[in-house]
């Protein structure tokens, strides 16, 4: 998909809405390739996720138009509370606006959450 989009992007009308969306260890990547992107109007959604340590988050913040949507799981058995508060607290020096959704479940996406906490309006 990413190579799609690469390979397509100065076709994507400036008004369409792209969202990466990155699960997990994907989240990384779909950080990266979204500060690196020529994508207008892209937005990120980061689930049982964070930014890596290594973002250029002088870019992030000038590429959103939108916050960063973090989802996780009250229970995330890979996410503890402490690094939840560390990630949050990296987040908000580096002034990136973001919308952090926590859902009653696991580090796992469950059939039906996605609209639920309608996350692709």
């Amino acid at each position: 998909m990413i190579t799609f989009i690469s390979k397509y992007s100065t076709q994507i009308d400036t008004n369409t809405k792209i969202t990466l969306f990155g699960f997990s260890q994907g989240g990384a990547a779909a950080s990266r390739w979204f500060v690196n992107s020529d994508l207008p109007n892209a937005s990120l959604i980061l689930w049982g996720s964070f930014p890596p340590p290594d973002i250029d988050y002088n870019k992030l913040r000038k590429k959103l138009s939108d916050p960063v949507k973090i989802i996780i799981g009250d229970n995330d058995e890979f996410i503890s509370e402490d690094r939840l508060n560390k990630e949050l607290k990296t987040l908000q020096r580096e002034k990136i606006n973001i919308e952090l959704k926590k859902y009653p479940g696991r580090h796992n996406i469950q059939p039906g959450l996605l609209k639920k906490l309608e996350l692709f309006n």
